[in-house]
């Protein structure tokens, strides 16, 4: 009888050390579950400060959802339409180079002004302007692109002046500055101008900015930063999707 009332106790004894072992590891599976939901939380959260900080990728978002308005509007012909299709041409085209010019900023200052290295810091500081005196002496965003490429480059290349993408990025510098610049008295329509569209002639304005226009803006600014990171051996940054799409 005492023998058996032993056994039993052993048994009991076995199975709670078996139970909590078991709830311990249990324990130890919902604390690494809840780990890794609040590491995937925190990844989500930084990309969100991240991409509220960093402006480049809403206005990339914006031009592209422009583009695609701007598009709809095309060949419309009528002043509704045709109002349309200028104002989304004209945004999708300035929040490109607006883009181009948020992210060569970020770049500058992540590979040189917080570089250990004096000599880039004060590169940077020559980029940037000075900053008090209101930033007066900063390079223009054509200047920073081509400087701080070869800066960053860790494949000995940079960008070509004679390539297409190039020239398409200077084309895009000028479109930015015909829409912003005053561009004085608009001249009389000429009544038998070739720039119709169907009764209605076209400005100087809509020659220019248009959904064609448009689509090459958004396509260069996703070249420009792709071969930027391809320069600095990096992968391209997360926000930029096909600019096919657009």
């Amino acid at each position: 009888m005492v023998f058996r009332e032993l056994e039993i106790e052993k048994e009991a004894i076995e199975t709670s050390r078996i139970s909590k072992k078991r709830r311990h590891e249990l324990r130890q599976t919902e604390d690494n579950e809840k780990a890794r939901k609040i590491q995937s939380s925190n990844k989500d959260e930084s990309w969100h400060v991240e991409t509220m900080h960093n402006l480049y990728d809403l206005m990339f978002k914006i031009a592209k959802e422009n583009c695609k308005e701007a598009q709809k509007c095309k060949d419309t012909c009528n002043p509704d339409g045709m109002t349309k299709e200028l104002k989304h041409s004209t945004l999708a085209i300035l929040m490109s180079y607006c883009c181009l010019e948020a992210y060569i900023n970020r770049i500058s200052y992540d590979k040189l002004g917080r570089s250990p290295d004096l000599e880039k810091q004060k590169k940077w500081i020559d980029l940037r302007g000075d900053e008090t005196k209101g930033y007066k002496g900063a390079a223009s965003t054509r200047k920073k692109w081509l400087d701080i490429a070869k800066e960053v480059t860790k494949t000995n290349e940079i960008f070509d002046k004679k390539s297409e993408l190039w020239k398409s990025f200077e084309h895009l510098n000028d479109l930015r500055n015909f829409i912003v610049h005053y561009k004085g008295v608009p001249k009389p329509q000429d009544p038998r101008s070739k720039w119709r569209c169907g009764k209605y002639p076209l400005t100087e304005a809509q020659k220019k900015i248009n959904p064609c226009e448009a689509k090459k803006a958004v396509e260069t600014t996703d070249k420009m930063i792709r071969k930027l990171n391809k320069l600095m051996q990096a992968e391209a940054p997360r926000f930029l999707e096909s600019a096919e799409e657009a």
